[in-house]
């Protein structure tokens, strides 16, 4: 039950989708769009050094017994990539911004190992809670304080662990 919905799926069978201001699009099948767990551990991916999945739940699968999670971290690993990053709950757009941004500096500019680059951003981003968004974020039904006041700042310097420990790195590490 999971998968990758791209652009264009939802407009699967809507009439106007394929009459656009003059421009003609293809036509979409009832499997354009969706790249579903299964589709992914048929493809080849033994090239494939990074996958990374920053969007919500993108670590989150069902239970096999014996088997382990059944997801789109196995189903990359399974087509052959060698590292998968995902996310085990909803995650903050701008504070995945920021920990993306830091860690692909990390790997690409730094040369750092991949498990490296991705603590390295973690703990940059708990300790730079100026770097996150000034709202309330809400995690797993609770209401925890995106940023606290400047006191509370100067206090504590961190930064709530919703914004930055839900991404988990697995497969190769360097």
């Amino acid at each position: 039950m999971s998968g990758l919905v791209f652009a264009g799926a939802n407009r699967f069978g809507d009439s106007s989708s394929s009459e656009r201001g003059g421009d003609a699009l293809p036509s979409i099948s009832a499997e354009d769009g969706i790249l579903t767990a299964a589709d992914i551990q048929e493809l080849d991916l033994c090239g494939v050094e990074l996958a990374v999945l920053s969007a919500c739940e993108t670590g989150v699968g069902a239970t096999a017994g014996g088997e382990g999670i059944l997801g789109l971290q196995r189903a990359f690993q399974l087509s052959g990539a060698a590292t998968t990053v995902t996310s085990l709950w909803s995650v903050d757009d701008e504070a995945t911004r920021a920990l993306m941004v830091r860690f692909y500096e990390n790997v690409f500019a730094r040369s750092m190992g991949k498990l490296e680059a991705l603590r390295e951003a973690q703990l940059w981003l708990l300790n730079q809670p100026d770097a996150l968004p000034d709202r309330d974020l809400t995690v797993r039904g609770t209401v925890r304080p995106a940023r606290a006041s400047s006191a509370e700042r100067s206090e504590s310097r961190r930064s709530h662990p919703a914004y930055w420990a839900a991404f988990e790195l697995s497969g190769v590490a360097d």
